[in-house]
């Protein structure tokens, strides 16, 4: 965090001495030195300029979760807006979200916060994106678990049930445990459930750049984005 403050200063000392007002010169400084913290470390800006105005980071009241918002609005966009000029593509590929590959049953599988919100337990369909950062709690099936789990598909399969119903309706031996639905990459794997009393104290840290406005820029990004 030092190293990025001081970058900054030694790449504008000429702006301390210049004809620019303090005022100006200040927050032209101050917008450089949360651009290169939040790139650096992978903050949100709004948690850069808290470090810069000297307020502590720890809040043991609230917790903040990393959440990269550009992959959702792509995916978003991906079914309003098919094609897409070129010199859009490279923006594109540098807001991909990062995934995490796995090894599982003697495959690869890629697993992402997009697919877990996207394919996300039907029982929780009307909880916001918003609200499902904040209670996410997601965790692995043990091997006793992933077997009664799979043993209760195989006798829907065989009663010739709902896959997705019977997905709803498995708790993992706890009431508040549910399935992924079928077509995520870790549906036999892990089990989800929200943490609704977390939503007083979890606070969603955007971070992938700043959230478009509706005062300026691009009105159409700014409501696909909201």
């Amino acid at each position: 965090m030092f190293a990025s403050v001081y970058d900054i200063f030694e790449k504008n000392s000429e702006m301390l001495g210049g004809s620019v007002s303090d005022k100006d010169q200040a927050r032209h400084m101050m917008r450089k030195m949360v651009n290169s913290m939040s790139a650096k470390m992978e903050i949100g800006s709004s948690m850069a300029s808290m470090y810069l105005l000297g307020h502590p980071d720890h809040y043991p009241s609230h917790k903040y979760i990393p959440f990269a918002w550009r992959p959702y609005v792509q995916l978003i966009r991906a079914f309003w807006v098919p094609t897409v000029v070129d010199e859009e593509i490279q923006e594109q590929k540098d807001d991909e979200e990062r995934v995490l590959i796995a090894k599982q049953d003697g495959k690869f599988i890629a697993s992402s916060g997009v697919d877990d919100y996207r394919y996300r337990p039907v029982v929780y369909n009307n909880v916001t994106l918003y609200e499902w950062i904040q209670c996410l709690e997601k965790k692995k099936r043990t091997p006793r678990e992933r077997a009664d789990f799979e043993k209760e598909l195989r006798w829907a399969k065989y009663l010739k049930a709902d896959y997705h119903r019977a997905a709803m309706k498995h708790k993992d031996q706890r009431p508040v445990r549910h399935a992924f639905i079928p077509d995520h990459e870790q549906f036999l794997s892990h089990s989800a459930m929200c943490r609704f009393e977390k939503l007083t104290r979890a606070i969603p840290n955007f971070i992938g750049g700043a959230l478009p406005r509706s005062d300026k820029g691009d009105r159409a990004a700014y409501c696909m984005t909201m």
